[in-house]
């Protein structure tokens, strides 16, 4: 006699029923198995898919409090939101919106900005006004009338390959 039977266990026999006798291999099952009772809850009622609840309750209130050291309750401390940025619109880097700042540049003026302009928006929009400074202090500090765009261009592409070759935006000495 085996430990099972002292105790008054009934053995599982492993023997599945012959093929003939099941409907289909997906509904044979071990001789001995019965279908699983319903829980006692479930008395006269259909069970419920995977333990779900029809009308689940909503969580009790705690009683106690938590002091965050935040005053809004809809801060989240551990997941503060970020500030919303504000996108700078890029200026617009054609010879239509030069000629209105009363910059005129030629086709090789505007092939050199594009390429030598930092790409963020911001930086660009920056080194852009700051050509335009350049350029019209430039011209301003020229006496004579034919030269003022020409002074104009060389102190603006100077500055600007210039700042390009150094990171830091200082001009090289």
């Amino acid at each position: 006699m085996n430990l099972a039977e002292m105790l008054g266990l009934k053995t599982w026999n492993p023997q599945l029923p012959p093929a003939e006798t099941a409907d289909s291999a997906e509904t044979a099952q071990p001789r001995g198995l019965g279908n699983p009772q319903p829980p006692a809850e479930n008395c006269g009622e259909a069970p419920t898919p995977c333990g779900i609840r029809s009308s689940p309750q909503p969580p009790a209130e705690s009683e106690t409090r938590t002091v965050t050291g935040f005053r809004e309750k809809s801060a989240n401390p551990q997941n503060p939101q970020p500030l919303p940025r504000i996108a700078e619109p890029a200026l617009p880097i054609t010879r239509d919106y030069f000629a209105s700042l009363g910059v005129h540049l030629l086709a090789d003026d505007l092939a050199f900005l594009r390429w030598h302009l930092p790409r963020a928006t911001a930086a660009r929009n920056a080194a852009v006004r700051e050509y335009v400074r350049r350029w019209h202090d430039a011209m301003d500090g020229e006496p004579i009338e034919y030269r003022k765009d020409n002074a104009g261009r060389r102190a603006a592409n100077t500055w600007l390959r210039t700042a390009a070759l150094n990171p830091t935006g200082r001009p090289l000495q």
